[in-house]
């Protein structure tokens, strides 16, 4: 099919493309579709879904805000006086998706499933020195559970600056939040970077959560409740070495 079938832009290699490059230039037609997969193959592509960004993205404004941040953050990296936390939001559904599959012809296949949906939200906060995750569990992504969470990891570290690097979902600027981050807020201690717009490939909680979320998928579940104890555990057991 048609990239465009994809959500890809008509710019990229299609078959009938290469069909015609290839009489071009060799005066050579194929019969088979499948020998221009080869060909593909051979030249080093691969059949695969691509990232997808808003097309809104400035990647030379992202690159540069990333510079920026790096350095901003390097003297709390090399202080004993902070902890450098990467944090973001993440949602897991509960629900029976179905995909195609190899059936009889001429029968009717019918599978049982259950439709009630279920959600579970979390936030996490990967230290960038120790390579730990911290998760907390929220009923909903606002900023009141939001700030409960950051409450809790100002437990984790008494006596620490926290320098917390986060997207800029509006949540994070609420006015409860900005009112905690006052000189007199229980947050005074944290100081807040945005990561830059429509860049959450630059966000290293964010490849946590693919992390988790692969090890979750494609397996039967007895229950929601399993499922949810499985990606913690996937989680909060392991050390992730990402950095900005």
């Amino acid at each position: 099919k048609p990239p465009s079938e994809y959500g890809i832009p008509k710019k990229f290699w299609q078959v009938k493309d290469l069909k015609k490059w290839v009489k071009a230039k060799f005066g050579v037609t194929y019969e088979s579709d499948r020998s221009y997969h080869f060909l593909f193959k051979l030249g080093r592509f691969s059949w695969k879904l691509p990232d997808k960004f808003d097309i809104r993205r400035d990647d030379q404004k992202v690159e540069a805000r990333i510079k920026e941040i790096r350095k901003e953050i390097e003297p709390y990296l090399n202080s004993d006086e902070w902890v450098v936390l990467t944090s973001d939001e993440t949602r897991l559904v509960w629900e029976t998706e179905s995909r195609r599959a190899w059936l009889r012809t001429n029968q009717k296949t019918i599978i049982k499933v259950n439709r009630d949906k279920q959600y579970q939200s979390f936030l996490g906060s990967l230290n960038l020195k120790s390579g730990k995750c911290h998760l907390h569990s929220l009923s909903w992504q606002n900023q009141e559970e939001v700030l409960k969470s950051l409450k809790k990891i100002s437990e984790y570290y008494p006596k620490k600056k926290i320098c917390l690097v986060w997207d800029n979902a509006k949540w994070h600027k609420g006015k409860l939040i900005r009112q905690e981050l006052s000189k007199d807020g229980s947050l005074s201690h944290f100081h807040l970077i945005n990561f830059p717009p429509y860049a959450p490939d630059k966000n290293p909680q964010e490849h946590i959560w693919k992390y988790a979320k692969d090890r979750v998928s494609n397996k039967s579940h007895a229950s929601f409740k399993e499922k949810v104890n499985e990606f913690k555990l996937s989680v909060i057991h392991r050390k992730f070495n990402y950095s900005i």
